[in-house]
């Protein structure tokens, strides 16, 4: 079973950037036991994140983003922290 949400906003800054960010959760209830751990797994996740958007030239768009995301579960093996930082460069047609 998964429930969740998730929700964002973008904040123009001028005719050619825009500021960002996400935030999300969600809940994954497992039926049944983890057969290596002998427990019922629950995982929790929370991500955030936070970007510009940048149009440095007609149809031409720079995305740096930073994304976070801390996953807590019944099972060590599934818990993890990951930060993640990219740059997108993407041409419009």
């Amino acid at each position: 079973r998964l429930a969740g949400w998730r929700g964002g906003l973008q904040q123009p800054m001028g005719p050619t950037l825009a500021v960002f960010g996400t935030l999300a959760w969600e809940r994954r209830n497992f039926g049944g036991q983890d057969p290596l751990f002998l427990a019922q797994r629950r995982d929790r996740q929370w991500s955030a994140s936070v970007g510009v958007s940048w149009v440095p030239a007609p149809q031409w768009r720079v995305t740096p983003q930073v994304a976070w995301t801390r996953t807590t579960s019944t099972v060590p093996l599934a818990e993890y922290r990951r930060t993640l930082v990219s740059v997108a460069v993407r041409r419009e047609f």
